[in-house]
């Protein structure tokens, strides 16, 4: 069986991070109405996607940088030279008529961030003027106004990671990098059918996903003026060889604060190895099953070792 981490987020929001596309001279918010139309604010996966590349590329790993090809922006489609075709997969068109299409399914994937609650949008009136009052050189110009959808809400997010990072098939990578595969030798080896990263680079790609979604966050891309992080309230972390509908799990009260007892009720339908209650806000650690603990940097550093070993443990 399959082992996989499942991790669900509750994550502050602020502002308009992830914008919809412009209706007049209003930037709506991305937005979903629900069955009972209630509206709720949301964030899109491509878009957090696209921050967490950022912050693999600061901690140093090569993120693919798109090659042009029929005129269209591609991926280069090198898992085992970038980090994010390994951990979020690819499509890699080959160049002749008829030719298979390499592709890898991510092992990491990523739910929207959705409101928890209907989100109150309120509208910023802003504008461009011409800066007469600060530059002779400003034209004498109309100024353009716009509006800006803003709202701060409470939002869930669920991540499965399975233990196929750093491990590809022969049928996902391209030619190009088959061709070269020995060039890698140093960096991947065959092993029961698939090609497979050392461990060592293994571990640091699952050690620096982990850190940048259990505690250090990312940047939303809406972040040129202010910066537009997310503010962690609460994770859940579970291991398991079964699939754990995590969405299930995730039990908030009225007050929009996590519900132990309703979680722990859930799990009680599933079936799973190991798992944790982060309490960022209460500064607590709950290992379930075993004892609470404050939380900290290095209580913090044990969760992120639990997962890595699990998913990486002998095949």
């Amino acid at each position: 069986m399959p082992r996989r981490a499942f991790i669900s987020l509750v994550l502050g929001v602020t502002g308009n991070v992830n914008a919809d596309s412009g209706v007049g001279v209003r930037i709506p918010i991305k937005k979903v109405v629900t069955w009972n139309r209630e509206v709720r604010a949301f964030v899109s996966p491509r878009c957090i996607r696209r921050g967490i590349r950022e912050r693999l590329a600061e901690k140093g790993f090569r993120v693919d940088p798109l090659i042009t090809q029929k005129g269209q922006l591609t991926d280069v489609g090198d898992p085992i030279i970038y980090v994010d075709d390994d951990l979020f997969g690819y499509l890699a068109p080959e160049k002749g008529k008829g030719e298979v299409q390499p592709s890898r399914s991510g092992p990491v994937k990523v739910s929207p961030l959705i409101a928890l609650h209907h989100t109150e949008i309120s509208v910023e009136f802003a504008g461009r003027f011409p800066r007469t009052d600060i530059s002779d050189e400003a034209p004498e110009a109309n100024p353009v106004p716009f509006e800006i959808e803003t709202a701060k809400w409470l939002g869930g997010m669920h991540v499965i990671v399975n233990e196929r990072v750093g491990r590809f098939r022969e049928d996902e990578l391209p030619k190009k990098v088959l061709q070269r595969i020995k060039d890698y030798s140093e960096l991947v080896s065959k092993k029961d059918g698939y090609y497979e990263l050392k461990e060592e680079e293994r571990a640091a790609r699952l050690r620096a996903l982990l850190e940048i979604l259990l505690r250090e966050g990312w940047s939303f891309p809406r972040g040129s003026e202010a910066e537009s992080i997310p503010e962690y309230h609460y994770a859940i972390v579970l291991l398991s060889e079964s699939f754990i509908p995590t969405p299930n799990v995730l039990r908030m009260d009225e007050d929009l604060n996590l519900d132990l007892d309703a979680v722990n009720r859930a799990l009680d339908l599933y079936s799973w190895d190991k798992g944790f209650i982060i309490d960022y806000r209460g500064g607590r650690l709950y290992k379930m099953g075993d004892k609470e603990l404050e939380l900290k940097g290095d209580s913090l550093d044990d969760v992120i070792e639990a997962v890595t070993s699990y998913l990486l443990r002998s095949q």
